[in-house]
């Protein structure tokens, strides 16, 4: 049962979660009480957004092992997900009884606490999360989220150096302290994360990413790279809807390189582009559901 269990773990990394869920299910077949291929062969579920065949496998890990604190977070999760917070919280209770240096579940209690604006309780949640491990990020962020909505910009900022610190590959991160250092009015900053996010984020960045990249820029005076920035997300959309070109020239053919030498010029220009994005994005979320 052990090699079809670790095969069926091999499947879903590779993303192959048929063949995962038929090496599990001879996993348990030939032993009846192996939880943990119960609680994977959940999580192969979850990860095909199967909640209610997921939360079946966790019920019947926790079953054979009642103390069994991965399979009843992973359950908790679900709940979270599905908006009910009474049975999540107290699942991530009962974990941390278990194990009380269940990190993931102060860090989840902390965001059940903030989606019911109990900030607090949130705190509180986010900080065990961070004294059991302190080198899970994840808490960083999250406790940097609740310092922006109770608008404590320089403890947020804190948060997110540290969030950052511990996985500087995160897009999210860096996206998010970006935002804060430009609240902060350090412009050169946030556009040094704002590309590197740009850099790191799926599918070559989102038009928001490009957007406020663009911005940056423009505070810092930097209207010529602002301007390519914002170009650049105008073609990203338009790549996936038509093969329309759009440079400098498009928008501002009376400007040469040479006059865009000029501050006053580069600026106009960057106004103008920044104009033609913002009605880029508004043209595509109306033909869209999803929001950019």
């Amino acid at each position: 049962s052990q090699a079809y269990f670790n095969l069926g773990n091999v499947f879903k990394i590779q993303g192959r979660y048929l063949e995962a869920r038929g090496q599990y299910e001879i996993a348990v077949k030939l032993k009846p009480s192996y939880s943990e291929a119960y609680n994977n062969w959940g999580n192969v579920f979850y990860s095909e957004g199967l909640n209610e065949e997921a939360i079946e496998k966790y019920q019947k890990a926790v079953k054979i092992n009642p103390k069994y604190t991965e399979a009843i977070t992973n359950w908790a999760n679900i709940l979270f997900d599905k908006g009910d917070y009474n049975e999540a919280s107290e699942k991530y209770k009962a974990s941390i009884e278990i194990d009380p240096k269940n990190f993931l579940a102060y860090n989840n209690l902390g965001n059940i606490f903030f989606n019911q604006e109990k900030y607090p309780e949130a705190e509180e949640y986010y900080k065990k999360a961070i004294d059991v491990n302190p080198s899970y990020a994840n808490a960083y962020y999250n406790l940097g989220n609740l310092q922006l909505v109770m608008l404590n910009y320089d403890q947020a900022l804190e948060n997110f150096n540290k969030a950052v610190d511990i996985d500087p590959y995160s897009f999210r991160y860096l996206t998010k302290r970006a935002d804060i250092l430009r609240n902060l009015g350090k412009s050169s900053a946030a556009a040094d994360d704002y590309n590197k996010a740009l850099n790191l984020s799926p599918a070559g960045g989102s038009a928001q990413l490009y957007y406020k990249y663009g911005l940056a820029l423009y505070e810092g005076e930097r209207y010529d790279e602002a301007a390519k920035v914002h170009i650049q997300g105008i073609q990203a959309i338009d790549s996936m809807k038509t093969t329309r070109e759009v440079t400098i020239e498009s928008v501002e053919p009376s400007l040469n390189h040479r006059r865009m030498k000029s501050n006053t010029n580069s600026e106009m220009v960057f106004l103008k582009v920044k104009q033609l994005f913002e009605d880029v994005i508004t043209t595509t979320m109306s033909e869209c559901s999803t929001p950019f």
